[in-house]
């Protein structure tokens, strides 16, 4: 298969730029829901008949993570020891929200029975608990247990960062330098790596101008990659001013690189994370500038998404049809398009728009797309409330792991069904479908739905 129908999420990660998501963490305890509880635990029961061994651990993987979130810490741990090496997703989750529900001590007793990143991770989370409840030399202690370097390091980068936000900028400038003197070196110019880090408190701080600043100095086009970090991080905050200021910033500094062609990718995200703060014209005029018309169109694309996520789908379909015909026989560029069409598609199902993602899921017929276009359909149908359609459209997807286009339809169906209409319909039929890995997959979803409204996340990219 081409690499054009990749369907990984693409994770842009600037120097330490990794650590924003958490930095923005403040979610609260989670308490267990009976109802979630009662089908992770039909989740875990199918999982374990699963007789391979990879497909058992990686659902069984996503069961720990569903305990994780909906408070259920003892059954996630259970399920983490099953093979706590793989399973370090879960137990990054496990340890977040343990500390959340303010148990230290068992986090503490948990992390020295994990293996590998797993326990690094328990560890790292709980260094920093202790040391934001001013318990410097526990969390010292924690800290140097933790075997894993990036994670270290990770862990050191957080702790300067949240002291900065609260006091001294300068103080945390140093000690970046002295950070960045200890890990591997890279690529990236160290004062780049540095003006990077330093824009990131002004972000948290409140400071976009700062921020501008410090990422002025730096000398690399990674300045590209930065800017659009930083965007990412103000969308986080819904920071609106600073959103105005930023975009506005932002088309100033970019003439310099459009006729660069190794930079066309980290523009179209520029101009996606514009379409992401809201700053449509901005996003739009970036995107028209970008030479590489692949680039271009995927820029293009990804505003049309932010617009109909806006509830703006005029200007979204006045955009999508300024984008240029395909010409007859480009078998690449029709799948370019196709591409495109899918994500319009998600955009409208997460919009809770089933019907006219449907429509839209028309213009791909690509062979090569099938099985990703019947899972896409499938999620269609069931916001549309066609639960009956989608489950069976999910049945004729071959299961083929670690894609799993399969299971990830049947999951988003009834993930879209008990949040609509609650447990009873979709058990029912999950508890029906013929393979312990459907049935699993299905259960999981029906936790998903109960625990938030499910969405699919849309790449801002077609291929690698």
């Amino acid at each position: 298969m081409s690499r054009l129908f990749t369907f990984t999420c693409k994770v842009v990660c600037v120097g330490l730029f990794c650590c924003l998501a958490v930095l923005a963490d403040e979610s609260a305890c989670p308490h267990s829901s009976p109802d979630v509880k009662a089908a992770l635990d039909a989740a875990r029961k199918n999982a374990e008949q699963i007789s391979d061994e990879y497909v058992r651990t990686e659902l069984l993987h996503e069961v720990a993570k569903g305990y994780a979130d909906n408070g259920d810490f003892e059954p996630a741990l259970q399920v983490i020891r099953v093979d706590s090496k793989l399973m370090w997703e879960a137990a990054d989750d496990l340890a977040k929200n343990m500390l959340r529900c303010g148990q230290a001590s068992e986090v503490k007793a948990a992390a020295p029975t994990l293996e590998g990143r797993s326990r690094s991770l328990m560890l790292q989370w709980l260094a920093e608990w202790q040391a934001k409840h001013d318990d410097p030399a526990g969390s010292q202690e924690t800290f140097v247990q933790s075997k894993d370097d990036d994670i270290r390091r990770d862990a050191q980068f957080k702790f300067i960062t949240s002291r900065a936000v609260k006091g001294d900028v300068k103080t945390a400038e140093s000690e970046y330098r002295n950070l960045l003197a200890t890990s591997p070196s890279g690529l990236q110019n160290p004062d780049d790596l540095l003006a990077q880090d330093m824009a990131i408190i002004y972000i948290l701080k409140g400071d976009v101008r700062a921020a501008i600043a410090s990422l002025d100095s730096m000398k690399s086009a990674e300045k590209l990659y930065a800017l659009y970090a930083v965007g990412q991080l103000l969308a986080e905050k819904k920071d609106k001013p600073g959103a105005d200021l930023l975009s506005n910033e932002a088309l100033r500094r970019v003439h310099r690189y459009l006729e660069d062609p190794n930079q066309a990718y980290p523009l179209s995200l520029l101009a996606t994370v514009q379409a992401k703060l809201g700053m449509f014209d901005d996003a739009v005029d970036l995107a028209k500038s970008i030479p590489d018309e692949q680039r271009r169109d995927e820029a293009l694309v990804m505003i049309a998404v932010h617009l109909i996520t806006a509830k703006n789908d005029s200007r979204a379909n006045t955009l999508l049809e300024s984008l240029p015909k395909v010409p007859e026989g480009n078998a690449d560029f029709e799948g370019v398009r196709e591409m495109a069409w899918v994500r319009v598609a998600m955009a409208q199902a997460n919009a809770g728009d089933g019907e006219g993602a449907l429509k839209t899921l028309d213009a791909v017929r690509d062979p090569r797309m099938e099985d990703f276009a019947k899972w896409q359909r499938a999620y269609a149908q069931a916001r549309a409330g066609r639960f009956t359609e989608a489950r069976v459209l999910a049945s004729h997807i071959p299961q083929q792991f670690p894609k799993d286009a399969r299971g990830q339809a049947f999951r988003l169906v009834a993930a879209v069904n008990s949040h609509q209409k609650g447990v009873s319909e979709p058990t029912s039929w999950a508890s029906q479908l013929a393979t312990p890995e459907d049935r699993t997959s299905a259960y999981l979803g029906i936790a998903d739905g109960l625990l938030k409204e499910p969405t699919e996340e849309i790449p801002p990219y077609f291929e690698d």
